[in-house]
């Protein structure tokens, strides 16, 4: 669960995975209803991933992380705290080991998107996003 003292490390670690400021947002993303869980080592956040009811189940995002085994252990963690719920994520098609550890475990790819800029791409750093906080918000 993240709690208050966890929020100045989680916005640090998600201002390398998205090109803008998220104070306000991430304030009310990370509190209930919402489910947030933060990976935190001796060196400050590793990852952290949100999950929220949707029409079916729960809706994972975002899901940030250092590796892929920090990526996997997060939605673990989540999943018992959505009860066994259904659980989508939105998934970067970059993320070829995590999707075949998603697929191995039983999840199925719905429909694919394509991200595309006009111009230069924004600064993140991509390889720790294996889960997109929607695809409406990136």
């Amino acid at each position: 669960m993240v709690t208050t003292q966890l929020v100045p490390d989680i916005m640090r670690y998600d201002a390398l995975c998205f090109p803008a400021s998220r104070h306000s947002f991430l304030q009310r993303w990370l509190q209930p209803p919402h489910r947030a869980l933060a990976a935190i080592t001796p060196r400050g956040a590793a990852g952290y991933a949100v999950a929220r009811s949707c029409r079916s189940g729960f809706m994972i995002g975002p899901l940030f992380a250092d590796d892929t085994r920090t990526a996997l252990d997060l939605l673990e963690d989540l999943a018992g705290a959505c009860e066994g719920g259904d659980l989508h994520i939105d998934v970067p098609a970059s993320k070829v080991d995590f999707v075949a550890a998603l697929e191995a475990a039983g999840f199925s790819p719905t429909f694919t998107t394509t991200r595309m800029y006009k111009g230069a791409p924004p600064r993140l750093d991509a390889n720790r996003i294996s889960g997109v906080t929607t695809l409406e918000l990136g």
